[in-house]
């Protein structure tokens, strides 16, 4: 099925916010002496969800976007 391009980048940022928000949650539980199983697990499968989507689509993966600064 094919969506248009605006709506193709609207989905690639939000899987970027989604590994940010992940990475920025693991990097907390780790400062507070807590696991980081749960939030390791949903980065990896976000960027899963984000290879396939960008292979999908064609669109290029912008790793920057997916910093935690």
């Amino acid at each position: 099925k094919e969506i248009p391009e605006e709506e193709a980048l609207q989905i690639q940022r939000y899987l970027e916010r989604a590994v940010r928000r992940w990475k920025r949650e693991e990097a907390t539980m780790k400062g507070a002496g807590l696991s980081t199983t749960q939030a390791k697990v949903k980065v990896a499968d976000y960027q899963a969800k984000l290879r396939d989507f960008t292979k999908e689509t064609g669109l290029k993966r912008d790793y920057t976007r997916e910093r935690v600064y």
